[in-house]
């Protein structure tokens, strides 16, 4: 077990996945500047209930994933742009309110059965994440960015890049980062490529369809 500080957010973060904060509250610079005096990470939970900032302490979901501090920039009035990346999944086992910021006590957490040589299953649903993307690009999505998102060759950090890359709800994401099986996790992420490609596919289809239409009018 381990002492963490948590930051509750409306995001769910995964290992090795980039995060930019702009950080304003006076306990979370608190926060930052006690994993900075003992060079710690901190906790990243998704919110389960409750709000961001300005107001009591958010309940979060019991399972998060440590954020490593890459860089900090503090501005003139105060505030901090911190970039920080996802490292290890973690489950609260119990928390502290007793500081202006959450703090738990965790237990970081490894797959049951990460001995297996996931490489056939990556391969297998790398077409799919390749389509996907591709199909988000066609809609010209301006919220959509990638820049800083690159495919790895290792396949448990492939997985949770799959993860991070699909434009859905947060619970369902945070279902996947709290699974305890690489296959439950390799199967989940699959349905979930097949389902949300789909549906990029059909509206894709209507609105060439639609373009068309529009196009015989005039």
């Amino acid at each position: 077990m381990q002492k963490l500080p948590l930051f509750p957010l409306h995001t769910v973060l995964f290992p090795g996945m980039p995060i930019h904060l702009n950080i304003f509250e006076q306990r979370y610079r608190l926060m930052l500047q006690q994993c900075i005096r003992k060079n710690l990470p901190f906790g990243v939970t998704l919110i389960k209930q409750g709000s961001e900032s300005l107001g009591p302490l958010a309940t979060p979901h019991l399972v998060g994933c440590t954020a490593r501090i890459l860089h900090l920039e503090p501005l003139a009035d105060g505030r901090i742009n911190l970039t920080a990346i996802g490292d290890e999944r973690f489950r609260i086992h119990s928390l502290d309110e007793n500081n202006p910021y959450l703090v738990g006590e965790v237990e970081f957490m490894e797959f049951n059965n990460n001995n297996i040589d996931f490489s056939t299953e990556v391969n297998e649903l790398k077409p799919w994440v390749e389509h996907y993307m591709a199909q988000l690009t066609k809609l010209e999505d301006d919220r959509l960015t990638f820049g800083e998102i690159k495919l790895s060759g290792d396949p448990l950090r492939f997985l949770f890049t799959s993860a991070a890359l699909l434009q859905i709800p947060p619970i369902e994401k945070q279902s996947i980062l709290a699974m305890t099986s690489l296959i439950a996790l390799f199967e989940n992420i699959k349905r979930l490529y097949r389902r949300e490609t789909a549906m990029l596919d059909y509206q894709i289809s209507f609105n060439n369809k639609d373009a068309n239409r529009v196009a015989i009018q005039n």
